[in-house]
């Protein structure tokens, strides 16, 4: 019992004194047992603590035990890769040295991994092409042993075409290889080192350059034959504007009258096949021309009524011996073009010339002048209603003489020169030419300048302003805008 507890009644205190010491007794005996059980309980609850502890504990070691076992799969799966890779791949540490090699770049340099381990990477590029990596590079705020890996650390990621010190190279024919170089970091963000991966680009870099060579043949021989071109170009023109002018003074009856009709009708052949001949050979010197680069616009200020009419007089005999109907609906009829109005007027020449030329009679040719429909630039549009063209052609026919084969070539002869010439002359122009055929039922041809060679109504010299005020609205209406 406490120290500090009452002292007990005497036995000869009575029976009264024996029921309260009895009394007190069961009171202190329920109080005891009361703190056993507790103490039990908080040892049961302590107890299942415990096991609750050790089941985590078995679990966050089992746990543990299966990370290990995935983290050596996959070490064990990431060996085999880098093993298995068909290019040499090179880790570096944070001193930018060899800290691994896979088996192939062991093999590329004919060491094992423990001797190339610790070692510079600069050591097996190229001296050439290690000093031009290295040009105007800063140093970096730690010491290192390796410009490579300062390329690396500087420009973040390094994608660079080297030469390595293989094995099997000898000093004046090394190997090229395209070298892939990242920075690695650590948990932290701290540059822990790099990973460099090699592809051998040797075969590459001999194909292309043959191709070069191969290009560079090509252009010479381009370049020749447009200066043949031109050449002989001239060499026939001189003779056939004598024929030309000759032809022509026998018809005006110059020298006389003819002795019979049949005479004037051979002159008559003459001088056309001479004017045929001579645009044919024209097209031909414009095209080398524009192929060799020479060829310089002689720009003004022109209406585009006028040169619609110039090249419409120009067509008008084709188009009545062909019984082609034309319809020209120019929606801009005030306005003015920065061009050089000849070539321009030649480009409708001939894109006319050739809807006329595959429209049957009794067809339907035109020729639509207005704004684009996004009113970012100026379009001539021609369409006609003849043979067409199939999708598989189209790119044929904008080549210099392609043709399309068949009984069409030979029912409408031509250089096949109208077209490709048309589209460089827009080139030259800042523009576009773009062709839309449907093979039966016909083609339709865009020609499309940029809107700064539109100039205001009224404009009439060189220093007038590019038209600002377009149209808003999707109907252009009868006068356009200026």
């Amino acid at each position: 019992m406490d120290e500090q507890s009452p002292p007990l009644p005497c036995a000869d205190a009575g029976p009264e004194g024996t029921a309260t010491l009895l009394r007190r007794l069961q009171r202190e005996v329920e109080a005891l047992n009361q703190a056993n059980h507790i103490q039990e309980q908080q040892i049961l609850e302590n107890l299942a603590a415990m096991e609750r502890m050790l089941r985590e504990v078995e679990e966050q070691r089992n746990q543990a035990r299966a990370a290990n076992r995935s983290l050596a799969s996959v070490h064990q799966l990431l060996s085999r890769v880098t093993e298995a890779m068909a290019d040499p791949l090179i880790v570096l540490d944070g001193e930018g040295l060899i800290r691994s090699v896979n088996r192939m770049g062991c093999t590329l340099f004919g060491r094992t991994e423990d001797e190339l381990r610790g070692t510079s990477p600069d050591t097996l590029l190229c001296d050439a092409d290690l000093r031009e990596l290295s040009a105007g590079l800063p140093p970096l705020p730690w010491p290192t042993r390796s410009i490579l890996f300062e390329a690396i650390c500087r420009r973040g990621e390094l994608l660079y075409e080297v030469r390595l010190r293989t094995v099997d190279a000898t000093p004046d024919a090394l190997p090229v290889f395209q070298l892939h170089g990242s920075p690695m970091h650590g948990p932290s963000g701290k540059l822990e080192g790099a990973v460099l991966i090699g592809n051998e680009i040797t075969l590459l870099k001999q194909r292309e350059a043959a191709l070069m060579q191969e290009r560079a043949r090509a252009d010479a021989a381009n370049r020749a034959k447009s200066d043949f071109l031109a050449n002989m170009s001239h060499e026939l023109r001189t003779p056939l504007n004598a024929i030309i002018g000759f032809s022509e003074a026998m018809l005006s009856g110059i020298f006389g009258p003819f002795a019979s009709e049949q005479h004037g009708q051979y002159v008559h052949h003459i001088h056309k096949a001479g004017n045929h001949l001579l645009s044919i050979i024209n097209d031909i010197l414009d095209i080398a021309k524009i192929e060799a680069n020479h060829t310089v616009l002689e720009e003004e200020v022109a209406s585009i009524a006028g040169i619609l009419e110039a090249a419409l007089v120009m067509v008008g005999d084709r188009v009545q011996t062909c019984d082609v109907a034309i319809t020209v609906e120019n929606r801009l009829p005030s306005m003015h073009l920065r061009c050089d109005a000849r070539r321009l007027t030649q480009v409708l020449v001939n894109l006319i010339t050739n809807a006329v030329k595959f429209t049957h009679a009794d067809g339907r040719v035109t020729v639509e002048v207005g704004w684009s429909t996004g009113r970012d630039a100026l379009e001539f549009v021609i369409r006609d209603t003849g043979i067409g063209i199939a999708a598989a052609d189209i790119p044929k026919v904008m080549e210099p003489f392609g043709q399309v084969e068949g009984a069409h070539a030979r029912r409408h002869p031509g250089t096949g020169l109208g077209l490709p010439l048309a589209r460089r002359l827009v080139e030259l122009h800042g523009g576009e030419l773009h062709l839309a055929s449907t093979l039966g039922e016909g083609t339709t041809v865009t020609l499309r300048l940029p809107a700064e060679r539109l100039l205001c109504v009224g404009c009439t010299s060189d220093e007038s302003m590019p038209c600002t005020n377009r149209p808003s609205t999707v109907d252009d209406g009868t006068d356009g805008a200026g």
